[in-house]
């Protein structure tokens, strides 16, 4: 059975209100910590979304498949690279030791949902 949207976004407030990690909220209300995450990110996307004129659909960005995607380096203050991940068409995500973790967990749930 799907979930409606309106449910997922209702548990993603609940999750940001709680100040839990998406494991430990998804682990107390019994489902999917990656589910949480993308459904944040989904409904954080959707609400960028600009209509133009008042009976317009939403537009969206077009999709740019993996070729046209630049590499993407995040650069420390300091020279120290904790994680590097080698994405395909040979693109290499540097991660640094002091990114935040929460936000790596985020980035790395949008990155599977796409592969």
């Amino acid at each position: 059975m799907r979930t409606a949207r309106a449910e997922w976004a209702k548990r993603v407030e609940r999750w940001v209100e709680s100040g839990l990690t998406a494991k430990e909220f998804a682990a107390e209300v019994g489902i999917n910590p990656r589910s949480l995450v993308f459904w944040k990110w989904q409904l954080k996307r959707d609400a960028r979304v600009t209509t133009t004129g008042a009976d317009a659909r939403p537009r969206r960005a077009p999709r740019r498949t993996a070729a046209k995607v630049p590499m993407i380096e995040l650069r420390p203050s300091i020279s120290e690279t904790r994680i590097e991940l080698e994405l395909s068409g040979g693109r290499l995500l540097k991660i640094p030791s002091n990114f935040d973790v929460e936000s790596l967990r985020q980035l790395l749930a949008v990155l599977e949902t796409r592969s």
